[in-house]
């Protein structure tokens, strides 16, 4: 497994005055695996908030050492 840091910032687009800032770190196999992981964080967290298609996720592996 690797670890990785996972950073959603973007704006709402059914209010583009909320903005949405959420980070996590996750261990996953790959970037992709981690980016659904983070997902699943965020739903856990905040419940309320409806996931969109548009959202940019940010995805960096942690160096090996």
């Amino acid at each position: 497994m690797l670890k990785f840091h996972v950073d959603l910032h973007t704006i709402n687009p059914e209010n583009n005055t909320q903005d949405i800032k959420f980070h996590t770190i996750v261990d996953a196999e790959n970037a992709e695996s981690a980016q659904q992981l983070a997902m699943t964080v965020l739903e856990k967290e905040h419940p309320g908030l409806n996931p969109c298609a548009s959202w940019e996720w940010s995805v960096y592996e942690f160096p090996m050492g």
